[in-house]
């Protein structure tokens, strides 16, 4: 009679060639785990272009906002100007002395007489 021994299978770790210092059975995680971080790289790189793109757009509005104002400011000033020139053009119109030298020197008009005065009831 003869004893016939049957070797056992016994799990013996090869390591990859890859730079990667896992054991050869781990390989699939590690190719899932390559692919999570390339997808957590483009992600982030793809929030920060958002965010640098956000920026320029945000700056570009203030810049054109700070044009707005300071054309706006121009105009207010322009216009306190002209409506300061048109107070001293009304005021200077309706002045009486103004008023009757106008009305003597083009109009040929005079105080009234005793008979162009009405009372009025």
């Amino acid at each position: 009679m003869s004893v016939r021994i049957e070797p056992r299978s016994v799990p013996i770790a090869t390591y990859s060639v890859s730079r990667s210092s896992r054991p050869r059975t781990m390989a699939l995680s590690d190719v899932k785990e390559r692919r999570f971080l390339a997808r957590v790289w483009l992600g982030f790189s793809f929030l920060a272009a958002a965010v640098g793109v956000f920026n320029v757009v945000v700056r570009l509005r203030v810049a054109d906002l700070g044009y707005r104002i300071e054309a706006t400011h121009r105009a207010i000033e322009r216009l306190e100007l002209e409506r300061r020139e048109l107070q001293v053009r009304a005021a200077r119109a309706e002045d009486a002395r103004r008023l009757e030298q106008l009305a003597k020197s083009r109009l040929g008009l005079g105080p009234a007489s005793a008979s162009q005065r009405m009372v009025v009831p």
